[in-house]
Formats: structure tokens, sequence, C-alpha cells
């Protein structure tokens, strides 16, 4: 089917509370990128740091976003300046970042993304894609960066939700993603539905919808989409990638073994 996507930046159908679905990237290759882009999903997110993306592959992954206009977070491997920076200017609508369990890691995160003019520490240039190679003047670059860049923060520790109440009072901050794996291993729990991370997830989101942040969860299925729909979830991640090729090709050797394979005859 066409897709159909909304022209409103990002950052602002975040602010606003739109249902926004995703899905992850894994596959290093720009074809993927492109397949995820031609569909309805509202953003992807490239995972740079549980898969295997070169620098170069991760520049080409982002043209081919740009190419379809389909919003891209990196998810950076670290909070680094550095990893922030790369993403950004090749082209990255905004940067998820990995364990974040304190106030003054996500002040630094933010300041990172921005440039001074929004008291941030971000190192300039306009020649990168970010830039239009060198076509944007700063000032055109540094305000269309400020405006729209997604800052989305990854609360996956007990100690994040530990310091939540402060984290969501940092400027800059756009959502909280939960991861319910880490967050799991973090309480030394077997199952993300164990009481314990029931209620540590239910204590970040309840920080978040009282400072007006969106807050979404990474997910494996839609199976429990609309539990956390309910809850105030407004942005889900689901699946991947490598998820989706294997499902599907699961799906249809099931098909095809249920209903085809018993109308052959063996031969003799």
């Amino acid at each position: 089917m066409p897709t159909v996507r909304s022209t409103m930046p990002l950052r602002d159908r975040l602010r606003s509370g739109q249902a926004l679905i995703g899905s992850f990237q894994k596959l290093s290759a720009y074809q993927s990128t492109e397949l995820l882009g031609r569909s309805a999903l509202d953003y992807i997110v490239i995972d740079a740091e549980h898969a295997a993306f070169s620098r170069r592959e991760l520049d080409s992954c982002l043209l081919a976003a740009q190419a379809t206009g389909i919003p891209s977070l990196v998810r950076i491997a670290d909070s680094s300046t550095e990893s922030i920076l790369a993403a950004l200017d090749m082209g990255a609508a905004g940067v998820v970042v990995p364990r974040v369990n304190s106030a003054s890691k996500a002040k630094a995160i933010v300041a990172a993304a921005h440039y001074a003019s929004h008291s941030g520490s971000r190192g300039y240039s306009n020649s990168p894609r970010a830039g239009s190679y060198g076509a944007s003047s700063m000032e055109e670059h540094i305000r269309h960066s400020d405006s729209s860049v997604v800052v989305i923060c990854q609360i996956e520790d007990r100690q994040g939700v530990a310091s939540i109440d402060s984290i969501v009072q940092v400027k800059g901050i756009h959502g909280l993603l939960i991861g319910p794996a880490d967050l799991t291993l973090s309480y030394g729990e077997p199952s993300p539905r164990a009481p314990i991370v029931a209620e540590a997830i239910n204590t970040v989101a309840q920080a978040a919808r009282t400072n007006r942040l969106a807050v979404g969860i990474a997910l494996p299925d839609l199976r429990e989409g609309s539990k956390f729909a309910e809850n105030g979830f407004s942005f889900l991640l689901v699946g991947s990638d490598q998820a989706l090729i294997a499902q599907g090709s699961n799906a249809l050797a099931r098909e095809f073994h249920q209903n085809i394979a018993p109308l052959i005859k063996e031969k003799a």
C-alpha cells in the first residue's frame, strides 16, 4: 500500500502525544532502510548499539532514510559526545541513548545534541549531510537542527528508575524509552512481568506523564501493546527488520506445509 506518513516533525509528534509505531533496524544494509522507509511505520531506530554497523554503513542507511522520508533515530553504542555528533551530522533525526541513569548524564546528552545557542556543546560543521554539504548557512543549519533534533533517553536499570524524578526535569529530553529486558536483568528477575519490574515501568511512565514527556517501550510484538497504550505509552518500538523477515518466512512456510503440501502427491 502507498505510504502515508505525517509531515509533522517527529519531535512535534512526540510532544503532542501522537500514537507512533516504529521498529528497530538491525541489518546494516541500506536496502533494509529503504524497505522500512516505504512502509507505514512512523519512524525507525537504527541500532548501532547491538547490531554491526560501521560508520560507512550507518551513513548509507541514514541516506536511504532521508530518501524515503522516514524519520530515523540512531541508538548509539554509548553516550559520548563523539557518537552523538556523528549520528546527527550524518542526518539522523535524533538519538536514542542507552543506560541513562542520572540527571547529570541526561544533561550531558542534551548538551551534546544542541549547539551553543541552545546552551549546548555540539561541535559545528555544515559540511556533512545535516548541513546540506555546505549549502545551508550557519544560521539556517543551527536553527533547523536545534528546533527539530530528538533526544530520547533509555531507562533500563534500577539506578535510572531511582533517579527518574530528576532525569525528567532535564530540559531538552523529548522522550523516555523503557528497555524491559535490561531492566528485568537489573532487578535480578527472570521475566519482565515480575511485579517489581512492572512497578518500575509504571514509575517511569508516571514520571514522564507528570512532566509531559512522551514515554515509549521496546516490545518484541504487539501482544501487550494495548496494555501499554492504556497506561499512557504513546510510542511503541516493536520488533526489528530481522525479526520481521524471520516471522514472514516462518509464516509462509507454515501456510505452505499446512495447506499446500498435502495437495502435492509424492512420486513413488
